[in-house]
């Protein structure tokens, strides 16, 4: 082994190929953390080239890239023998913090030491001899990761809330590949951080804050406005003039960043996630025609314009919970998960995302009864047994119904286009099903545009059957005006047979068998006629009369009677007081 040393550096933020040295390379790769994709690695991969000695180099570590060095971490000195040697630098992120490392790992032949980042800061140096010192083993296990995070976090949380919200909240934009593609980053920096869903996809760039439809829109620098001048006037020859006109005409245009709020997401897929407590959030977009992105602050308006494809609710505890986007308006977003290892998958799923949203459809929430995002009109009426639910929309597309925020498939084969959809709900006096029992859907311009689909006496979707109707006395071919009238003919005889069945289970299977032609039986009303009151009649004696002697006799008996009493009284009167005062 030689006498001299030279140092080979990693640079923490080179995340992306890799960079060459005097007698080394290094190769850099960011993959997930296998455990758990709350965390990633960044993979630094060192190579010596004969007849360098891997002995001869001290591995430092900086904060920066290697076109900038960043700040001194920490050096791995003097190695003096092979087993000695670092082979790989592992470093540990959480994906809500990707610049802060938690975890250093220094793999060599022999060996691998995990080392708390803080205590490496803390160090500075030392040689290659100590670094066991360092080490809390050779296994890594996520619960080390997750503590260190929220010691970062000092233990706070974000709440999320539907509707506004935005206390304490601290959001950044990261690029992913320096393209069409970024990410904005929120987390937590008070103890009772709260964000609400309108105020997640618009970021203040002056602040690093999250900015709600009802804020009013941050100020630009001071030097946006001279840019823009300068750029205007800059082939004039009387510049000055030119630029004082400018300022007056464009200072009060030009100086605020015009946020637009272009994307939403209905309450009634945030649902799961209200008022529950995270470790942060991020939402995934894409840049309108796959732009790359602004040059400068002053553009970073341009980014309001992008499309969200996806969000991800981060619980370090567990795992990532996913919001799909499924529709190019915005209507359907769908919980499932993204399966991405590094950069390249992610992109790679945010791709097929982004290919899949683009086709129009329209978005049928069958358990929604008040207005929601993407329906024009939606009104309900109730006529015993049932309610309905009239949903319209602009224009007519292929629907796509949706319960309990899954997809239901009723219809086998091509699905007709639906500008306005009937749901029909059953319902008694003190009950009301869960799960409609028919279905219309109508371009609305004509019968023949009219389909419909019924229950099949069954909690399944997946059983539904399409309205028919076979004339069976005539054998003729219905048409489709026939088959419609046929269809609210039947609803009609729901109405007006059932409106007194109070067992739900009963309705239900009553409802159907008047769709599919089997009616139950049905009761005639009895003719009213006037009502007479009967004559009022004297009842039998029910006992022969007393006779007169009897009458007599009792008297006579009750009048000894009352006279013995008085004279037997009188006579204990006087034998026990008279006496006794005499």
């Amino acid at each position: 082994m030689g006498g001299s040393y030279s140092d080979l550096n990693v640079y923490f933020c080179s995340k992306k190929g890799g960079y060459d040295g005097i007698g080394y390379k290094v190769k850099t790769t960011l993959e997930n953390y296998k455990e758990c994709s709350n965390f990633i690695v960044l993979i630094h991969k060192i190579d010596f080239t004969p007849p360098a000695d891997g002995r001869n180099y001290n591995v430092i570590l900086y904060d920066g890239d290697n076109s900038n060095n960043g700040n001194y971490v920490f050096g791995y000195y003097y190695p003096s023998d092979h087993n000695q040697v670092i082979e790989e630098v592992r470093t540990y992120y959480s994906v809500l913090a990707p610049n802060v490392p938690l975890v250093v790992s220094f793999k060599t032949k022999t060996n691998i030491y995990n080392c708390y980042f803080g205590d490496l800061k803390n160090a500075g140096w030392d040689r290659a001899y100590n670094i066991s010192r360092y080490s809390f083993g050779d296994r890594l296990e996520k619960e080390r990761l997750l503590q260190e995070f929220t010691k970062l976090l000092l233990n706070r949380k974000i709440r999320f809330v539907i509707g506004k919200g935005n206390k304490d909240i601290m959001l950044y934009k990261q690029e992913i590949n320096y393209e069409a593609n970024f990410r904005l980053i929120c987390i937590p920096k008070g103890n009772e951080s709260i964000l609400g869903s309108e105020c997640l996809f618009s970021l203040n760039f002056n602040k690093n804050e999250p900015i709600c439809p009802d804020d009013p829109n941050p100020e630009k620098p001071n030097y946006c406005l001279r840019a823009m001048v300068n750029e205007l006037c800059g082939s004039m020859d009387d510049k000055e003039s030119c630029g004082k006109f400018l300022k007056q005409r464009l200072s009060h245009k030009h100086d605020k960043f015009q946020i637009r709020h272009n994307n939403t997401i209905d309450e009634y897929f945030l649902r799961p996630f209200n008022k529950e407590l995270y470790d942060g959030i991020i939402v995934y977009l894409v840049r309108e025609e796959n732009q790359k992105p602004p040059d400068t602050l002053c553009d970073e308006e341009k980014d309001e314009r992008s499309l969200a494809l996806l969000l991800e609710f981060i619980d370090s505890s567990k795992e990532k919970t996913y919001l799909k986007r499924k529709d190019k308006d915005g209507c359907w977003w769908y919980q499932e998960k993204v399966d991405y290892n590094d950069d390249a998958t992610l992109l790679s799923a945010l791709r097929e995302i982004k290919l899949k949203v683009e086709s129009q459809k329209v978005v049928v929430i069958l358990d929604k009864t008040e207005k929601y995002k993407g329906v024009s009109i939606l009104k309900g009426e109730v006529q015993n047994p049932y309610k309905k639910y009239t949903h319209e929309f602009k224009k007519g597309y292929e629907p796509v119904l949706l319960f309990e925020r899954q997809q239901q498939e009723i219809i086998k084969g091509t699905k007709p286009k639906a500008k306005i959809v009937e749901v029909y709900y059953l319902k008694t006096k003190s009950r009301d099903d869960k799960q409609p029992f028919l279905i219309v859907f109508d371009q609305g311009s004509d019968y023949k545009d009219k389909k419909a689909y019924h229950f099949n006496n069954t909690d399944k979707f997946e059983e539904w059957k399409e309205f028919e109707y076979h004339d069976e006395t005539t054998k003729k071919k219905i048409t489709e005006k026939d088959l419609v009238d046929k269809l609210y003919e039947r609803v009609g005889r729901i109405e007006r047979n059932l409106k007194c069945v109070e067992n739900l289970n009963i309705l239900r299977s009553m409802a159907y068998e008047i769709l599919t032609g089997k009616d139950p039986p049905t009761f005639k009303e009895e003719d009213e006629t006037e009502v007479t009151r009967p004559p009022e009649q004297q009842p039998p004696p029910t006992t022969e009369p007393l006779s007169i002697p009897l009458i007599a006799g009792c008297t006579v008996g009750g009048v000894v009677f009352v006279v013995s009493s008085a004279v037997g009284y009188g006579v204990y009167w006087y034998n026990t007081t008279i006496k006794l005062l005499t």
